[in-house]
C-alpha cells in the first residue's frame, strides 16, 4: 500500500512538473503590475511563481507554528494536542 502511494504521488508531482514547464514555456507574454506608485514589467510566468511562492508561504507559517506548539506541549508532558 505504501508503494503505490508514492508512486501515485510521483506521477502527480510528474504531472505539475510538466504542466509547469509547458505553461511557462508557452506563455511567454510581458506583464505590467502596478501597485499604488510600484510598476513591475516582465514575464508572466515570473509573476505567478512569484505568486505561488508567497501563497505556499503564508500556508506554511500557521501550520509551522502549530507544530510548534504542538511539540512544546508534548515535551512539557502535556499529551493534549489541543490548541486552541
Amino acid at each position: 500500500m505504501r508503494f503505490i502511494k508514492k508512486a501515485v504521488l510521483c506521477v502527480v508531482l510528474v504531472m505539475i512538473i510538466f504542466f509547469g514547464m509547458t505553461f511557462a514555456a508557452k506563455n511567454t507574454q510581458d506583464v505590467t503590475l502596478v501597485y499604488f506608485d510600484f510598476l513591475w514589467e516582465g514575464k508572466i510566468v515570473v509573476a505567478l511563481l512569484v505568486a505561488l511562492l508567497f501563497g505556499f508561504l503564508l500556508g506554511a507559517a500557521p501550520t509551522t507554528a502549530a507544530l510548534f506548539l504542538c511539540r512544546r506541549a508534548n515535551r512539557s508532558g502535556n499529551k493534549s494536542s489541543d490548541l486552541g
